[in-house]
C-alpha cells in the first residue's frame, strides 16, 4: 500500500505533466522550452517515484525513460542556440555595409 504522501506525489506529477501538454497543445509554450521540459522531468519523476512504491515497476521504468528525453531534448536545445548565436556572431563580423542603389537594382531585375 502506498503512502498518502507517496499517492499525493504521483498526483502532483500527472498534473504537472498534464500542465505541461496543454500548454504545448495552446500554443502557449513550445517543445523545447525548458518550462515545458522541466514539467514534464519533475513531473515523471514524481510519478516515477510513486510508481517504484506503489509496486508498477512498468511504470516507473517509463518515467525514467521520460526523464531522459526531456534531458536529451534539453540538451540538443541548448546545442541549437549555441550553435545560432555563432553563426549570428560570424555573421555579423563579416557583413558589409549595403548598397542600396545595387539593392534596387537587383530587385527591379526581377
Amino acid at each position: 500500500m502506498v503512502s498518502p504522501g507517496l499517492d499525493l506525489l504521483g498526483w502532483v506529477g500527472g498534473g504537472m505533466a498534464a500542465v505541461a501538454y496543454v500548454l504545448v497543445s495552446t500554443r502557449r509554450i513550445v517543445a523545447d522550452a525548458a518550462l515545458f521540459q522541466g514539467l514534464n522531468m519533475v513531473g515523471a519523476a514524481l510519478l516515477c517515484i510513486a510508481s517504484f512504491h506503489s509496486g508498477a515497476l512498468p511504470s516507473a521504468c517509463m518515467n525514467i525513460a521520460w526523464i531522459a528525453f526531456g534531458v536529451q531534448s534539453l540538451a540538443l536545445a541548448s546545442q541549437r542556440r549555441r550553435r545560432a548565436a555563432s553563426l549570428r556572431a560570424g555573421r555579423e563580423a563579416d557583413l558589409e555595409p549595403i548598397d542600396s542603389d545595387r539593392v534596387e537594382l537587383v530587385l527591379g531585375a526581377a
